[in-house]
């Protein structure tokens, strides 16, 4: 499992780290739109966990 958190932080690190100069317009507009849609996936992820905790929390009370 720490394998997992370690992989996950390079590969952002790798992502946040990585030259931006030698990529066209085309291919910039293309990785924000592949973030915009990683965020909203995030989002979605985190909307879905906060409602299941929820409802765990009200079986539990």
């Amino acid at each position: 499992m720490n394998d997992d958190v370690i992989n996950k932080k390079s590969i952002i690190d790798t992502l946040i780290t990585e030259s931006l100069d030698e990529l066209s317009i085309t291919e910039l507009r293309d990785r924000v739109s592949f973030l915009e849609d990683e965020i909203n996936r995030c989002k979605e992820k985190i909307d879905n966990k906060k409602l299941s905790k929820s409802a765990a929390d009200k079986i539990f009370k």
